[in-house]
């Protein structure tokens, strides 16, 4: 199956009542996957995460977690929390993994 990658960023977005921590809102579903596998990457920094993101960053927005869909395997690259605890990050980043890309 070919791979979905989801570039995410938690950039301060738009202003709408629905918005997130994470500065954004709930468009719409692309898909809804509710049972599947999650790997979790953990990068010590955000040179690392960014560094390993495999192209480029759209929007102007400055990237800080990811996603990887590939089938019924979702691979979400986070900092460790060690590092910098933002739970938020995971949080969207599972959110693409169960409903696929929802905001623009």
């Amino acid at each position: 199956m070919k791979k979905v990658l989801l570039a995410l960023s938690l950039a301060i977005a738009g202003c709408s009542s629905q918005m997130g921590v994470d500065g954004y809102t709930f468009e719409e579903k692309e898909k809804e996957e509710l049972s599947f596998m999650v790997r979790v990457i953990p990068h010590n920094s955000l040179e690392d995460l960014r560094a390993s993101f495999p192209q480029k960053v759209e929007n102007g927005r400055e990237l800080q977690a990811y996603s990887i869909i590939d089938g019924r395997v979702c691979e979400i690259h986070v900092i460790n929390p060690e590092q910098l605890y933002a739970p938020e990050w995971l949080g969207h980043e599972l959110s693409h993994c169960v409903w696929g890309r929802f905001h623009s």
